[in-house]
C-alpha cells in the first residue's frame, strides 16, 4: 500500500489529496485482499476436484467396499486395500457420503447412498472408537 502511495505521489498526485483518499483506499485493499483469498479455493477447489476426477480412472470404477473393527476394506479389479482404522488421520461425514483421511490430500469416500441404514450406524460406531470426528 505504501509502495502504491508513493507511486501516485510520483506520478504528480499532492500527499494531501492521497491523505484524504487514504481509508477508502485502504478499505478497497482489505476487501480486495480477504475476497480474493475466500473466493480463489471456492472457485478452484470444484474445478480442480473434477479435473482429478476425469484423469484418475480408478475413481471412475466400481469397487467392493466391506469393513470390521480392526480395518475398512476396498477392492476394485487388480487393487486390494486392507486399511486400519487407526492409520487414518480424521473421518468426516456429510449428508451424502463419508469420507476417510489419511492426510490431508489423501482420502477415501463411501457414497451413503450405496449403504443401508445398519451399515451407516456400524461404520459410525467403528470410527467414532478410534477417529477424531467431525462433520461436513
Amino acid at each position: 500500500m505504501v509502495a502504491l502511495a508513493g507511486f501516485f505521489h510520483m506520478i504528480g498526485m499532492p500527499w494531501s489529496e492521497l491523505l484524504e483518499n487514504l481509508p477508502l483506499f485502504t478499505l478497497i485493499m482489505f476487501i480486495a485482499t480477504f475476497g480474493v483469498a475466500f473466493v480463489i479455493p471456492l472457485v478452484l477447489g470444484p474445478i480442480i476436484i473434477r479435473h482429478r476426477f476425469r484423469q484418475d480412472t480408478l475413481l471412475r470404477q466400481t469397487a467392493t467396499v466391506s469393513w470390521d473393527e480392526d480395518a475398512y476394506e476396498v477392492e476394485q479389479p487388480g487393487i486390494y486395500n486392507r486399511i486400519a482404522w487407526g492409520d487414518y488421520s480424521k473421518w468426516r461425514e456429510g449428508r451424502h457420503l463419508f469420507m476417510f483421511c489419511r492426510s490431508d490430500y489423501s482420502y477415501q469416500m463411501l457414497p451413503k447412498r450405496v449403504l443401508t441404514q445398519e451399515q451407516i450406524a456400524d461404520i459410525r460406531r467403528c470410527c467414532f472408537g478410534i477417529l477424531a470426528h467431525a462433520t461436513m
